[in-house]
């Protein structure tokens, strides 16, 4: 009988993209998943901004402080680094 039981890597990994679309909301979870868009940036004011091949820069909404600062901190430890900034994640796909 085959174990259908996830490995502790995919269970990881599902759990990541899992929270990953907790925090970052339905906009920020829909335009990652729009052909087109290579870049999500959030201002210090909190707007969102993507960034779409063809179209340019344009902001889709908001994001809180603590949203923003959440899924800095998930980004980082899952990374395994201690400052963001030094951090290129490959987010789990959205779809």
């Amino acid at each position: 009988m085959a174990d259908d039981k996830p490995s502790s890597r995919d269970e990881q990994t599902r759990r990541l993209a899992e929270t990953l679309r907790r925090q970052l909301g339905p906009i920020g979870c829909r335009v990652l998943t729009e052909p087109g868009v290579f870049d999500l940036m959030l201002n210090p004011d909190g707007r969102l901004w993507e960034d779409r091949h063809g179209s340019g820069m344009a902001p889709i909404g908001t994001m809180s402080a603590s949203a923003a600062e959440s899924f800095i901190g998930t980004v980082a430890c899952s990374c395994r680094v201690k400052t963001p900034q030094m951090c290129r994640l490959k987010i789990p796909q959205f779809a």
